[in-house]
């Protein structure tokens, strides 16, 4: 009986820690604005939406919008 009783506290303590980690993002604004985190990678050097990079060998090509097809 005692190990399906820990098992129980357990399972209820992480499930207690999990809503109280959830209620805190949420209540500090980890979820207002969710696409910062990608848009902190592209710089003025490499804007958003345009590729500056190539695969090797390929030397450097720069694709931009209009090369999608």
């Amino acid at each position: 009986m005692i190990p399906a009783a820990l098992a129980i506290l357990t399972v209820l303590g992480f499930t207690v820690a999990a809503l109280l980690a959830f209620t805190w993002a949420a209540q500090s604004g980890q979820f207002h604005d969710a696409d910062a985190g990608a848009r902190a990678v592209f710089d003025p050097d490499e804007p958003e939406g345009t590729t500056t990079d190539a695969f090797p060998g390929e030397h450097g090509r720069v694709a931009n919008r209009s090369d999608r097809s």
